[in-house]
């Protein structure tokens, strides 16, 4: 099963780490000024619960709802960048993100988005590369300068140097359609310097799990992609559906729990959101919870998953910089 990077002949010799690095990554998006007071809540908690159970964190920081939350309220911000501060205290390791062109001068959006994709038989969701080059016209290396300007002035912000070599994740899993445009993508981070991707999506379009032992490979020199493997739920129980569809997951990928045991990457993405809502499937209520008690309760009980799973597939938690990858099988 190939990439969509590696359909459009994006994909060099396939990758792996000496020992069963587990890249627990987060997606940090959707913080806003108004919705504050549970996040920083939810902040706590996570950095607490990372030092106790000694996990380390590769977070993507959506650079567009840092800038809009500094011009919005600076003094929520200022709370905001300290619990940013813990976190990275805590083991957490920041890289960027973005979901659209934005005016840095006001947050503002450059372009309203369309109702429909711009192109027609557009295959991803209208996120990053669709609103950057199909949308607004702009040359991605130029744009993805600017996102790195916000991202490292973020890191400044809070006080810590940027990993260095760093990684990118699009916005919406949207790092183009056509292999023109992921030919357009790998250009643009490798004109910026980055040493990982992880926006990798299955050729056949099922989503976004690349199996565990084949989501590594080169994409230029200095450049290679580590794709997600898995997906959890921050607030999912001990035992419900969402628990029983992550088991699938990771059952569905031999070479992580089938002897002999066999290095690899796995990259699960988190929601650390996910703590501050309700429901389920389309029927979500979201930022609904604000109560600390269950925010920390869930966290805690999320840390707990994540412990039990190190433990029965052995393995070791590690960030993008931790990262050290070889040709697979060398």
């Amino acid at each position: 099963m190939s990439t969509d990077l590696e359909r459009a002949g994006l994909g060099g010799r396939r990758l792996e780490p000496e020992g069963r690095e587990w890249l627990l990554t987060i997606d940090f998006e959707a913080f806003r000024a108004d919705r504050l007071r549970p996040w920083l809540h939810a902040m706590r908690a996570w950095a607490r619960e990372a030092r106790r159970h000694r996990m380390a964190f590769s977070t993507f920081i959506a650079v567009e709802d840092v800038d809009v939350l500094r011009l919005a309220d600076p003094g929520a911000h200022a709370s905001f960048m300290e619990g940013i501060a813990g976190l990275i205290e805590a083991g957490m390791e920041f890289h960027p993100h973005n979901h659209w062109v934005y005016d840095r001068d006001s947050g503002a959006r450059r372009t309203p988005k369309p109702d429909r994709p711009v192109v027609p038989g557009y295959r991803k969701r209208m996120s990053f590369f669709h609103d950057a080059v199909h949308v607004n016209g702009v040359d991605l290396s130029d744009w993805m300068g600017t996102v790195l300007a916000a991202y490292r002035e973020f890191m400044a912000e809070a006080g810590a140097a940027p990993p260095p070599r760093p990684a990118f994740r699009a916005g919406g899993w949207d790092s183009g359609s056509s292999d023109d445009d992921l030919r357009t993508f790998v250009r643009a981070l490798a004109d910026n310097g980055f040493a990982y991707d992880s926006s990798a999506a299955r050729a056949d379009g099922a989503g976004n799990r690349t199996p565990y032992g084949r989501n590594a490979f080169e994409l230029a020199p200095g450049l290679a992609e580590v794709a997600p493997v898995s997906h959890m739920n921050a607030r999912a129980p001990a035992l419900s559906r969402r628990t029983v569809r992550i088991a699938a997951e990771l059952l569905a990928n031999p070479r992580l729990w089938a002897p002999p045991s066999r290095p690899g990457a796995l990259v699960t993405v988190i929601h650390i959101d996910n703590v501050l809502h309700t429901g389920r499937g389309s029927r979500v209520r979201k930022w609904t919870v604000e109560d600390p008690e269950t925010i920390e309760r869930r966290v805690a009980s999320h840390f707990r998953q994540l412990a039990a799973i190190r433990r029965l597939l052995r393995l070791r938690c590690a960030t993008f910089e931790d990262l050290r990858l070889r040709p697979a099988g060398g």
